[in-house]
């Protein structure tokens, strides 16, 4: 299985799409994410950070000073699904500059990372917690477990940022978001065509991910008490960031907000995170029409080439 996964990595992920299957993937960005209105979606991101990484750490870290940023990371890209080099990624980049949607992608991710550091850091002030820290991530970082507390012990004090520091921030920020191709699926790396079945979908399937890793695992294994505190933090945290993006979205286009309607709009607010959109329900599975309704969410977008 291993040998399986690095044959992956080293030679299925150095693929590009073909120029017809990059062309289409780049178009269907272009004609759905590229624009001002979604790049206020995007904060609807930093829900997660404050459900797991908590209120505090994730406001002051939006707003206050950045110990990590994504180029101490060398990471550029929104996201995996964005990075392929395709004859028109160069102009789909462009239009991610220019509607603000890469400055708010940004802002989600460093603000994730250091919400994590800062939470961390104040973890490991106490023996308790630094107990916990050594539990979860001890048997990733093996001997250098001891030089990352003292890292993260000395940030508290004003110290500086180590590499062992920004590759932490790099790990707590793939648990979140698919940033690099050790988070995308093996099928997406090996079938270089089939990546634009994964278009505007790698993003949800983490969200599945984090819920699988937060609330199921912590479940099976007996932490009950502690999978519903994380269900009910992520169902309020993600409810509440995406009403709040939705109700600016109305105000800049000019749309009632609808204010009265807020409870029905968190519960879409909440389900569209998983790929549940209140169109598509009303307009495929109130009628019974599962199949047209689940190729709907297979098939990539395509309003720019319609």
């Amino acid at each position: 299985e291993l040998i399986s996964l690095i044959q992956s990595r080293l030679i299925g992920g150095e693929q590009v799409p073909g120029f017809l299957t990059g062309t289409a993937r780049d178009l269907g960005y272009m004609g759905t994410i590229a624009n001002p209105v979604s790049a206020v979606t995007q904060l609807g991101d930093i829900g997660v950070s404050g459900a797991l990484h908590g209120f505090r750490n994730t406001i002051a870290s939006m707003f206050g000073t950045k110990n990590v940023k994504m180029v101490d990371l060398g990471l550029d890209d929104i996201g995996q699904e964005f990075a392929d080099l395709t004859k028109t990624s160069k102009a789909l980049k462009g239009l991610f500059k220019w509607s603000g949607f890469r400055a708010v992608d940004r802002l989600g991710k460093q603000t994730s990372m250091n919400a994590a550091l800062r939470k961390n850091a104040n973890l490991v002030k106490s023996e308790k917690g630094e107990k916990a820290f050594r539990e979860k991530w001890g048997k990733f970082y093996k001997d250098d477990i001891d030089d990352l507390v003292a890292d993260l012990k000395d940030i508290k004090r004003g110290g500086k940022v180590t590499e062992r520091v920004k590759f932490h921030a790099f790990n707590e920020l793939s648990d979140l978001q698919p940033i690099s191709l050790l988070e995308m699926p093996q099928k997406y790396i090996d079938v270089k065509d089939g990546r634009i079945l994964y278009a505007l979908k790698s993003f949800m399937l983490k969200q599945y991910d984090i819920v699988r890793r937060n609330v199921v695992k912590e479940w099976k294994e007996g932490s009950k008490p502690k999978a519903i505190k994380n269900a009910g933090l992520l169902a309020g945290y993600l409810a509440a960031a995406n009403v709040g993006t939705g109700v600016i979205k109305d105000i800049l286009m000019g749309r009632d907000p609808e204010l009265d309607k807020i409870p029905e709009k968190s519960l879409w607010a909440l389900l569209g995170v998983y790929g549940f959109n209140r169109y598509g329900i009303e307009k495929y599975v109130k009628d019974g029409k599962l199949t047209d309704w689940a190729i709907d969410v297979i098939m990539p977008a395509t309003n720019v080439v319609d």
